[in-house]
């Protein structure tokens, strides 16, 4: 849609968020955002704010006049109707700072890889006041991100920043409402938008609010980047031929600049901004403010910015130790197995605690609701069953509540037990016999594991095992029933058969007198724990 001064009256003010531009250097794809706001210093002097936003993580090129940048930046001023500028400003190096990339929920962390920077250029000029005609201050720049959703060709799309001084702003000496707050950074999708996009003005004016649509500016041409239809035209192109950026439709229009449910709205009194965007993307969206005063309009001021709706991380979240986790209709329950114990200690593993104000424990114990106030309660549940309940984290909080469902199943315990026996007259084997009774009823143990102290294992029930060496051994047995539920049982047996062969191996078997002989003793099994007794033949003993 072309545009005239009879078409957009009063001050306009743009303002465009966007990501990264994948661009070539010299493409303003780094910037995400303008606005442009004046102070009237006296009649025809005027001092211009004109704040731009950057997309620091990207590739795109510095602000414009700034240390390092490829060129410098100007504003184009043009008197009424005429195709050709009043006069050109070349901007001044910004004043740069960081803007944190703050979202409406604190309750929930943005992604990492956003840098956002803020350069803030201040210029005064001279414009002799006119009765008759309105003065128009233009900024251009191409082009917007590549992966906008909302708008066709976004790569190739670019955005015009302007403000007009009607005749009656310039005899009134008037100033620009200026924006409260700029718009977050990023949305988190599923979140409510809840942004106040309201605006002050100076003057006390009555302001009014609406959604309209972007506009585009400049040309993907780097090579003659000053064109009318280069990268940065300068001078900058005159209203007339200021044009809508083209919404992709018929999903997409002014009035629907995002995909939202309830759909994205405006205040027209307050500026309050709300809806919930359920998809995620970067979507172009335009607000225009109008200023009146007795009812005679002063002004418009537009903006034009970039929602960039996330996927964002809820650092509010109910958690406790479980065994397992489980999903039933939609919702993840955490699985809580105790055997033998009525008594259950909770373990609240919530956070972010910080924003935790109030948490609350509820359980179901026989059709009786009973809360607990402890960060990690112990329950006492009456008997073996199933017992739902919840942990609920700030409960009725619209931003930061979360619910953790829980499952407790109280299971029977294992009573395990076993016995040994072996041949204590001659080295064998030992049988070990399972004597365990299983909680779950019989048929319900599903593993045995045993481990007989001297290295060695087995997964028998009733195994049998054959010792190398005879000692006090320290056997255990761990058993598994159908519930996941173990038991375990440690003895020490005491092995220490009469070794099956007896064996006397002396140093040598002929000597001459005194003879010094070494017998060495090679019966097995036998270790320091027996009792040997020798004697020599000649009335020697040891």
């Amino acid at each position: 849609m072309n545009m005239n001064s009879s078409s957009r009256l009063g001050l306009i003010t743009l303002i465009f968020l966007c990501g990264a531009f994948a661009a070539l250097p010299l493409r303003a794809a780094h910037i995400i955002g303008g606005v442009i706001t004046y102070e009237c210093l006296s009649d025809g002097n005027y001092r211009f704010t004109m704040k731009l936003y950057r997309d620091c993580d990207g590739s795109g090129a510095l602000f414009d006049s700034a240390p390092g940048a490829p060129f410098a930046g100007t504003v184009s001023i043009y008197k009424g109707s005429s195709l050709s500028e009043f006069k050109n400003i070349l901007l001044p190096p910004p004043t740069i700072t960081n803007v944190p990339p703050d979202v409406s929920n604190p309750c929930l962390d943005p992604p990492d890889n956003v840098c956002v920077e803020e350069g803030v250029y201040v210029f005064e000029t001279d414009l002799p006041v006119s009765t008759t005609e309105s003065y128009f201050i233009v900024y251009q720049r191409c082009c917007r991100n590549d992966n906008i959703a909302n708008i066709v060709l976004p790569e190739a799309t670019g955005a015009t920043y302007f403000m007009e001084l009607t005749p009656a702003a310039q005899q009134a000496c008037n100033n620009s409402p200026t924006f409260n707050d700029f718009p977050p950074i990023v949305i988190c999708a599923g979140e409510e938008i809840d942004f106040d996009h309201s605006a002050t003005d100076p003057d006390g004016d009555v302001l009014t609010y609406s959604l309209c649509a972007p506009l585009d500016g400049g040309g993907t041409d780097q090579l003659n980047f000053e064109a009318p239809n280069g990268v940065a035209p300068n001078p900058d192109q005159p209203p007339s031929t200021f044009q809508d950026v083209d919404y992709v439709t018929p999903f997409y229009s002014v009035n629907n600049p995002i995909s939202a449910n309830p759909q994205l709205s405006i205040n027209m009194n307050s500026g309050f901004m709300d809806g919930i965007p359920n998809l995620t993307g970067r979507f172009v969206v335009g607000v225009c403010v109008e200023e009146r005063r007795n009812g005679v309009l002063m002004s418009r001021v537009f903006r034009d910015f970039q929602f960039n709706i996330v996927e964002c991380t809820p650092n509010v979240k109910a958690d406790i130790e479980e065994d397992t986790i489980v999903f039933q209709q939609g919702e993840q329950f955490y699985i809580v197995n105790v055997c033998g114990e009525n008594a259950v200690l909770f373990n609240n593993q919530s956070v972010d605690i910080a924003n935790i104000d109030e948490f609350r424990w509820e359980f179901d114990i026989n059709g009786t609701t009973e809360t607990f106030d402890q960060w990690s309660p112990t329950v006492n549940f009456p008997g073996i069953g199933t017992y739902n309940g919840n942990l609920l984290l700030n409960p009725g909080s619209l931003t930061c509540a979360d619910t953790a469902y829980i499952e407790v199943n109280v299971f029977p315990g294992i009573d395990v037990d076993f016995e040994f026996g072996y041949d204590t007259c001659m080295a064998g084997p030992v049988v070990f016999t399972d004597q365990t009774v299983p909680g779950a009823g019989p048929g319900s143990i599903v593993s045995w594991n045993w481990n007989f102290g001297d290295g060695n294992i087995s997964n028998e029930q009733h195994p049998v095992h054959n010792y190398e060496v005879p000692g006090d051994l320290p056997v255990q047995l761990l058993v598994r029933d159908t519930n996941d539920c173990t038991g375990l049982h440690s003895e020490n047996i005491q092995y220490f058969p009469v070794p099956e062969l007896l064996v006397v191996a002396p140093s040598e078997y002929i000597g001459c007198q005194p003879a010094a002989i070494f017998f060495d003793n090679l019966s097995f099994p036998i270790s320091d724990a027996y009792d040997i007794f020798w004697d020599f033949g000649d009335g020697g003993m040891s």
